[in-house]
């Protein structure tokens, strides 16, 4: 059923082509198709996950700016040694760590919470 949603929702999925006389051949090799692509997928890429995470497990991430943030001053930190395009440094320091940190295990915490919920729902 999740391989279903995901097919269904997801856009790169969703939009290949498919010639009909290789429909049963797609069939069977939908899992591994679907694997390969979760396998390849950038997880930080969150304009793909979070939606990914809403139409396929019903997990809401609700607002991450934060998140989108601290992807770009990572992208920053590893790609131009801690400084903007601009040359700005990324002003990352203890406290942006501890609320970045904060951030992330109350996300966490919300997501299992989502999932602890849906499957008591299924069950």
């Amino acid at each position: 059923m999740l391989i279903r949603k995901l097919v269904v929702t997801d856009p790169a999925l969703a939009n290949r082509p498919l010639i009909l006389k290789e429909i049963f051949s797609h069939l069977d090799g939908l899992k591994l198709t679907v694997a390969k692509y979760l396998q390849e997928l950038i997880f930080h890429d969150l304009k793909k996950v979070k939606p990914m995470y809403a139409s396929v497990l019903e997990i809401d991430f609700g607002d991450i700016g934060w998140l989108f943030k601290a992807v770009l001053t990572r992208h920053d930190c590893v790609h131009r040694n801690g400084v903007s395009k601009d040359g700005v440094p990324t002003g990352v320091d203890d406290a942006a760590i501890v609320e970045l940190t904060r951030n992330c295990t109350s996300l966490v915490v919300s997501i299992d919470e989502q999932v602890q919920f849906s499957t008591q729902d299924a069950g």
